[in-house]
């Protein structure tokens, strides 16, 4: 088993040489920075989207691993209410505890039940999709139009 670690950040330094004290340098990979076009292959490679994150503003990463099957491991916030199928498409933890907790369940899994955890990862990922906002935007336009319509018939 691997822990990769991608990107940058202010933690790095504390990090690798956390791996170095625990001595577990040969399984932990820090990536650094890596090209736009080159974070999807690195989804993939995983079993799951770990973060500790608890000032996500925007949730991309969330949604491309969703899209990249890769079910999710994340620290509870109420921003992934709509996110986290609890159990399904991932989990959320709230300690280190809960967090070794959800580890233990992926790998007690089999691979049926991660086959299935995966797609269901994928369909929800189809909620953030161009196609699902646009219609998401497209009933509300229509219900402000409805409510509009309805306004100025009372009105009258």
């Amino acid at each position: 088993m691997k822990l990769v670690l991608v990107g940058d950040g202010p933690y790095r330094t504390t990090l690798e040489e956390k791996a170095k004290e625990y001595q577990v340098t040969d399984s932990v990979i820090f990536t650094g920075m890596v090209s736009p076009d080159e974070v999807a292959r690195y989804y993939q490679i995983g079993d799951l989207f770990v973060s500790a994150s608890t000032s996500e503003t925007q949730g991309m990463t969330y949604d491309e691993a969703l899209a990249g099957g890769v079910p999710l491991l994340c620290r509870k916030d109420d921003c992934l209410k709509e996110v986290v199928m609890e159990g399904k498409n991932g989990w959320q933890y709230e300690n280190e505890s809960m967090y070794l907790e959800c580890i233990q369940k992926w790998k007690e899994f089999s691979e049926d039940e991660k086959r299935r955890m995966r797609n269901t990862a994928v369909r929800t990922a189809d909620q953030f999709s161009k196609e699902s906002f646009a219609k998401r935007v497209e009933r509300v336009y229509l219900a402000a139009l409805e409510e509009r319509k309805r306004r100025n018939v009372y009105a009258a």
